[in-house]
């Protein structure tokens, strides 16, 4: 009899445990699923819950490259500069920085950063491993007269809500079935963002900061970093970007970082970054080369170089588990 009894409250726990984690399960689903994409033609709008985030674009034929455009804090307020630039904005590079992208001033000796060659939009790609709150594209980098795959890209966004704000986690594929290409070295190649003016470091209110605890555009450009934040204020609340790299990238990154609101995660420039004689990254036929970035959108108190290097832990955990490989 007491056997059966003590039988019976082990089962009861069993149940009551299994049903906990279920329920827990079940809010973790609710909580990635917040996250939500609303296609339309030639661009992806994402929201959080109701609150649009940002436009994803890749079909503009003025800046010929995918990229995200008017990226907003969780509370709705824009932190990348207006694109096309509006009054009051800065108006330098007004194609080329439209917000958050990835561009290269020389893959094979062909220019996507300054838009002389074409990154063409291929599809979304359905993968088995992708989640409610996550997208894969397809992109095809073409040469000067457009008739020729270069390379192609397979790059999947991930979103994950963060105290304070969001990370999206980046993890691009490049390779090629035809034929080997490169990436070549210069300051223009790699994961760039272009800030709000007002938060700019020179005629703004912006503080760049590193994870080696270096300030200011001048000390951190050319200078290897786990991470950088570029932050400030906006209608008297302390918003920012901050940039991260992933620890499988093949290398660290250099900072092409400026005072004017640009900075830019770039492993390719080892010469133009002033650490070394000439780089050539080459990528040999049939080969997959990958590259890893987060991107932490923030709204909060000023966060302390502490307080940022564990939002970077977080991230390079998660890089673990849904990593695009």
């Amino acid at each position: 009899m007491l056997k059966d009894r003590f039988m019976k409250v082990i089962y009861l726990l069993i149940v009551t445990v299994v049903l906990c984690f279920a329920s827990s399960v079940e809010l973790q689903a609710e909580e990635s699923s917040a996250f939500r994409f609303e296609h339309s033609t030639g661009q992806v709008v994402i929201f959080h819950e109701n609150q649009p985030l940002m436009t994803y674009f890749y079909d503009d034929p003025l800046t010929t490259r995918p990229y995200f455009a008017h990226v907003k804090t969780l509370q709705g307020t824009q932190v990348t500069r207006n694109h096309p630039p509006q009054e009051g904005d800065l108006q330098d590079h007004a194609s080329y920085h439209p917000g958050i992208f990835f561009a290269f001033g020389d893959i094979s000796g062909n220019d996507y950063w300054r838009l002389k060659t074409k990154v063409k939009h291929a599809g979304f790609v359905k993968s088995s491993d992708d989640f409610q709150n996550s997208f894969t594209v397809e992109n095809h980098y073409l040469n000067g007269n457009g008739n020729e795959t270069v390379c192609v890209e397979q790059c999947r966004y991930t979103f994950l809500k963060e105290s304070g704000g969001y990370v999206i986690q980046m993890t691009s594929h490049f390779f090629s079935p035809d034929h080997d290409f490169y990436f070549g070295d210069q300051e223009e190649m790699g994961l760039g963002i272009r800030l709000a003016t007002s938060l700019r470091e020179k005629g703004g209110n912006g503080r760049i900061l590193n994870s080696e605890g270096l300030q200011s555009a001048a000390k951190t450009w050319g200078q290897t970093a786990k991470w950088v934040d570029y932050s400030g204020t906006i209608n008297e609340q302390q918003v920012g970007v901050m940039l991260m790299t992933d620890p499988k990238n093949i290398r660290p990154s250099w900072w092409h970082n400026r005072d004017y609101g640009l900075f830019v995660a770039n492993l390719f420039g080892q010469k133009a970054m002033h650490q070394g004689p000439t780089s050539q990254l080459v990528v040999k036929q049939g080969d997959r080369f990958r590259l890893g970035y987060g991107i932490y959108i923030h709204e909060s108190d000023e966060l302390s170089q502490s307080d940022l290097q564990k939002i970077y832990d977080y991230y390079s955990k998660q890089t673990k588990q849904v990593a695009a490989e």
